[in-house]
């Protein structure tokens, strides 16, 4: 027992403590795996390496005849594909990126250094973890100040007779840093309208935002933004068949996220009309696009901590946006959120606000509020602390003093 106890416990011991600080730096950040996970993992590794090297330090503990050392290296094998298994269910989609890859790998990493030490490998396996630890601390340093390209795909369709030309189009997104590559041509509705399409490219991802609300400026222009696959159909048509030149933009983060069954028939949704997706009496909810699910779940919320009942509008279209819609709801709930992507200063719930203000000012109980995305610069690699999510939209807009 002594000469077990002299061979497990340091290796358990430099396992499970290099693990959890591994795991410290993931929770510190947030990560969905953290702690706990990083410890256990290396912890287990640890320990099947240990049982691994039994037959060299307790010959006794085995009959005659029993198989010699099991061969480490098939035992890591086995051990770093199962880990990889638990690492995939740490890595998902969020809004146009993937995340959970470097907690993914921090994972394996962790088992591989927990493994070196069962092994009885002390040198490499302190380096490896402070390996690890720098990766993850001086690199996110480095990383977050690198000039990062965002790119996302885009399509731009106008009447063709009033159609910008290329150069003009080119312009008007160089003037927000952004750059169109790979720009393609079609004409569609049997020539009535011309597309451009292509990726645009630019080092600001909030810059995206800003050309939706430089387009929502320029009169005539339709701007339309769904917030699930049968709206999209709906507003395509609506905005392909509409006399005006129309901006659709196609939230990508539904693509995957949004599930329905959209009508085979040919169907148009009205421009410029706002729809109530859930009816409600205390407090009037105002989204377009992706944000309106971030609201819904918002406004589930607050009806199961607070029992606040929530109306949640979808403006469909923000140019024309449905004034008298919004304004009729607030009348009847007296209080309004208005929640979007777009950093808050100049957005377009500012514009929003506004108007209720002047539309509603006799009936509200509480100061219009915006929960929106931050004022600075977006950060690719903390995209989930700048977008307003469903619990920014209840604590930051729901205050239980305003209701």
């Amino acid at each position: 027992m002594d000469q077990q106890l002299l061979v497990a416990f340091p290796a358990l011991g430099a396992a499970w403590l290099s693990g959890m600080a591994v795991g410290l730096e993931r929770s510190i950040n947030g990560r969905a795996a953290g702690f706990r996970t990083h410890a256990l993992v290396a912890l287990a590794s640890a320990t099947v390496m240990v049982i691994a090297r039994a037959p060299t330090f307790l010959p006794g503990m085995f009959a005659p005849g029993s198989p010699p050392m099991l061969d480490p290296s098939r035992l890591i094998q086995g051990l770093m594909a199962g880990v990889g298994f638990l690492g995939a269910g740490v890595i998902f989609k969020h809004g146009v990126s993937i995340q959970g890859l470097t907690t993914a790998a921090s994972i394996w990493a962790v088992a591989a250094f927990g493994a070196v030490y069962g092994l009885g490998l002390w040198t490499t396996g302190l380096m490896a973890t402070l390996g690890v630890l720098a990766t993850l601390t001086l690199l996110r340093y480095v990383e977050a100040r690198l000039a990062v390209n965002t790119y996302a795909t885009a399509a731009f369709r106008f009447r063709a007779e009033a159609a910008p030309t290329d150069a003009e189009l080119q312009q008007q997104l160089s003037s927000h840093g952004i750059e169109f590559d790979e720009v393609s041509y079609a004409l569609l509705e049997t020539g009535e309208v011309l597309e451009y399409s292509g990726v645009v490219r630019t080092q600001h991802g909030e810059r995206l935002g800003s050309v939706a609300r430089s387009l929502v400026g320029t009169p005539g222009l339709v701007v339309a933004m769904p917030r699930s696959p049968a709206q999209a159909k709906g507003l395509l048509l609506a905005c392909i068949r509409d006399p005006n030149p129309a901006i659709f933009f196609e939230p990508k983060a539904l693509y995957r996220a949004a599930i329905e069954e959209v009508p085979v028939g040919d169907y148009t949704l009205p421009l410029g009309a706002a729809e109530t997706v859930r009816a409600g009496g205390d407090v009037t909810l105002v989204g377009w696009g992706a944000q309106v699910h971030v609201l819904l779940r918002a406004a589930d919320a607050a009806r199961a901590q607070a029992g606040i009942d929530c109306e949640v509008i979808d403006l469909r279209t923000i140019l024309p946006w449905d004034r008298a819609h919004v304004a009729a709801s607030v009348r009847r709930t007296g209080r309004c959120v208005i929640s979007h992507e777009a950093p808050l200063t100049a957005g377009f719930g500012a514009e929003v606000a506004a108007a209720v203000q002047d539309d509603c000012f006799l009936h509200l109980e509480a100061p219009v509020t915006r929960v929106c995305g931050l004022d600075t610069p977006f950060p690719l690699s903390f995209e989930k602390l700048y977008l307003p999510d469903a619990l920014k939209a209840n604590v930051g807009g729901l205050h239980p003093q305003q209701l």
